[in-house]
């Protein structure tokens, strides 16, 4: 059985409703794949992704009821992120994912490297959102600018800042409208 999954879409959980665990609400219309693409940059920070100390204490927090209002509020802007997409509101969407990562950051400090930190300032004077890949500590980091014709700017002023780690680098970025290809496999 082969399915293909494609788009920008928010996925919804529903533990073990009928119809399978996860729902899919495509919110950008394939023409403006192109323009997303445009205003993402991401960058490989030269460190792997090490996330068992950050994901075990945000479990751990969690579970124990501690940060409870702040998780709350993450859950919350990932549904407003959404919308500021299906809007084509770049603007806005860059300012939750900046307001996304104060969260998660003052939770867990340990989230977010000192290159990190570097390339969110950066982020912050080109006026473009920032985010961590996963749960940071490494791995990958990602921009979005709101409007197409900074992230030359934008990019030149990170690779500035990771030519001082050999490993570092600004990765390509694009929407892919062929999307992903799920394969089941027979036992």
């Amino acid at each position: 059985m082969c399915r293909r999954v494609w788009g920008v879409n928010t996925w919804r959980w529903t533990y073990g409703n009928q119809g399978g665990k996860f729902r899919r609400r495509a919110i950008l219309p394939q023409d403006q794949y192109a323009a997303l693409g445009d205003r993402l940059l991401i960058a490989y920070i030269g460190k792997p992704h090490d996330s068992n100390d950050v994901n075990s204490r945000q479990v751990e927090d969690f579970l124990a009821g501690r940060h409870r209002g702040r998780w709350f509020r993450v859950n919350e802007i990932a549904t407003e992120f959404a919308e500021a997409l299906k809007r084509v509101d770049w603007e806005s969407a860059g300012r939750l994912m900046d307001e996304e990562t104060a969260i998660r950051c003052a939770i867990v400090p340990a989230r977010m490297t000192v290159l990190g930190e570097k390339l969110q300032a950066v982020c912050a004077e080109f006026g473009a959102g920032f985010a961590t890949a996963g749960s940071g500590n490494g791995g990958c980091v990602w921009a979005l600018a709101p409007h197409a014709d900074i992230v030359p700017g934008l990019s030149a002023a990170w690779c500035e800042v990771l030519s001082a780690v050999p490993t570092a680098r600004v990765l390509p970025a694009t929407v892919d409208p062929a999307g992903l290809e799920v394969r089941q496999v027979a036992p």
